[in-house]
């Protein structure tokens, strides 16, 4: 399988609720003006050379959401999505659907199914999945 071709193709879907169309990696530090204890999820990826988005990796976080984007390191994506959640549950089940919709393991460079929030039993909300727990 050709992750990159499958990657432009699903690039090209609407990227679900993120804010804003794209940011630079590089400028993550100025970009990032919300408080530190912010739940939400994001998307890294590239531009193509038709200028769209093209997703690498999906993920979030419960806590820390600024936080957890700078652990992320420039040299493997040039740019990021991001969207904020109001609770660790909503952002879980957004990356679940971000996870599936974006072609799961098989095209993106996340090696696992997105996990469940620590301290809960929740399920993947998207139709078929039969990862456990999430």
């Amino acid at each position: 399988m050709d992750k990159m071709r499958d990657r432009t193709r699903l690039g090209r879907m609407l990227t679900r609720d993120f804010n804003p169309p794209y940011l630079s990696l590089g400028m993550r530090d100025e970009a990032f003006s919300f408080p530190k204890e912010t739940i939400g999820n994001y998307a890294l990826g590239e531009i193509d050379n038709a200028g769209d988005f093209i997703v690498g990796y999906v993920g979030r976080s419960d806590t820390n959401l600024r936080e957890r984007l700078m652990t992320h390191h420039e040299d493997r994506y040039s740019h990021f999505k991001f969207s904020y959640a109001k609770s660790p549950q909503e952002a879980f089940e957004k990356e679940c659907r971000n996870f599936h919709d974006f072609g799961g393991a098989e095209v993106l460079d996340n090696d696992i199914h997105p996990a469940v929030p620590a301290g809960t039993k929740l399920s993947c909300p998207v139709p078929g999945c039969e990862h456990p727990n999430g």
